[in-house]
């Protein structure tokens, strides 16, 4: 029994010398080419989505709080009904 598990370990040992001899190389990784223009315009593109979200959002805000753009409307809490003259 000692020399088959002699044997069956050297096997083991040549087969995995074998294995690693023949695994194939590693590549390199490629390189990743970047464009500086196309990588500006992508960001002026967010900087312009982000400012005109922005500028939305103060136009609406400023519209809910202007009397003048709702003609009053928003202002009354009365429940549409109208106080003058009555």
């Amino acid at each position: 029994m000692g020399v088959e598990t002699a044997l069956i370990a050297g096997a083991a040992v040549a087969g995995a010398a074998a294995s690693s001899a023949m695994a194939p190389k590693q590549k390199t990784p490629k390189v990743v080419q970047q464009d500086p223009q196309a990588d500006a315009a992508a960001a002026q593109r967010t900087a312009d989505e982000q400012a005109n979200k922005a500028a939305a959002a103060r136009k609406q805000q400023r519209q809910k709080s202007s009397l003048l753009s709702s003609g009053g409307e928003r202002g009354n809490d009365s429940g549409g009904k109208s106080t003058l003259g009555a």
